[in-house]
C-alpha cells in the first residue's frame, strides 16, 4: 500500500518545493551606497605615519619619543648582542652564509670613485662599497640607515648619503618603501656616518628631508655637494 502512494507523494513535494523557491531570474534592486570613509585611516604617506604613531606613540601624551625610542632601540641590540655571543660561548655551532648573495635588488646609487673602488646604495638593503671594481662587495656597517636613494663622494674623499625616496611608496600600496632620515656624511671612509646638521625629520617622521633623492659633487669646491629633497635643493 507505501510503494502504491510514493509517486503522489514525490510530486507533492517537488511541487512544495517549486513554489517556495525563490525565482532564480529574480532581479535584486541594489542601491550603490558610498562606504563611509570619515573615520577610515588613509592608504597613503599620511596613513602611513598615522599607522606608525598608533603604534609607537607614548600612551600620555600621545607623541612619539624619538629619542626615548632611538635608546631602546639601542638597549634591545645590546641585549641582543650580549644574548649572541653568551650562546657562542656555550656552543660549537658555526655559520656559514648560503645566499642569496647574487641579486641587486632595486639598487637607486651607484657612484664610482675610480676604475675599483665603487659605491652602491640599495631601497632597503644599506650601503655597500667593492675594493675590486664591482668583483665582490661589502656592506658599509658604519652606515646605521637602511634606505639609500643618493650617494656622493666628493673630491676630498668625504661621503654623502641621502636617505628616503620619493619614487617609492610607504602607504601599503605599489611599491614598497620606507621614509629616509635626512642626508648622512662620513670622513673617514665610511667607517662612521653622523647625520648633517639641519637635514633631520626626526626617526619616525615622514615631513623635510625624508626623502632625499639626489647628490651630487660640486665641480668647483672639493667639500661640497649639491642635493634635491622632498623639502629643498641646494
Amino acid at each position: 500500500m507505501v510503494s502504491k502512494y510514493l509517486p503522489f507523494v514525490a510530486v507533492a513535494a517537488i511541487t512544495l518545493i517549486w513554489c517556495v523557491s525563490p525565482d532564480k531570474n529574480e532581479i535584486t534592486d541594489v542601491t550603490y551606497s558610498p562606504r563611509n570613509v570619515e573615520n577610515a585611516i588613509q592608504r597613503d604617506a599620511n596613513g602611513a605615519a598615522e599607522i606608525t604613531r598608533m603604534l609607537l606613540a607614548d600612551v600620555e601624551t600621545g607623541e612619539i619619543n624619538s629619542k626615548g625610542l632611538s635608546e631602546l632601540r639601542e638597549d634591545v641590540l645590546k641585549f641582543a648582542s650580549a644574548q649572541s655571543r653568551a650562546n657562542f660561548k656555550t656552543t660549537d655551532i658555526s655559520w656559514s652564509e648560503m645566499g642569496p648573495d647574487n641579486v641587486g635588488g632595486r639598487t637607486r646609487a651607484i657612484v664610482a670613485v675610480n676604475e675599483d673602488l665603487i659605491y652602491a646604495g640599495a631601497v632597503s638593503g644599506g650601503l655597500w662599497r667593492s675594493n675590486d671594481g664591482a668583483n665582490t662587495w661589502n656592506r658599509v656597517t658604519g652606515m646605521p640607515f637602511f634606505m639609500i636613494a643618493s650617494i656622493a663622494v666628493s673630491d676630498n674623499g668625504d661621503i654623502y648619503v641621502g636617505t628616503g625616496s620619493n619614487f617609492d611608496y610607504s602607504g601599503g600600496e605599489g611599491n614598497s618603501g620606507f621614509r629616509g632620515r635626512g642626508i648622512w656624511w662620513s670622513n673617514d671612509g665610511g667607517e662612521t656616518f653622523s647625520i648633517v646638521d639641519g637635514t633631520d625629520p626626526g626617526e619616525f617622521n615622514s615631513g623635510n628631508w625624508s626623502s632625499n633623492d639626489a647628490l651630487v659633487k660640486h665641480p668647483n669646491y672639493d667639500n661640497r655637494v649639491w642635493y634635491g629633497s622632498n623639502s629643498s635643493f641646494g
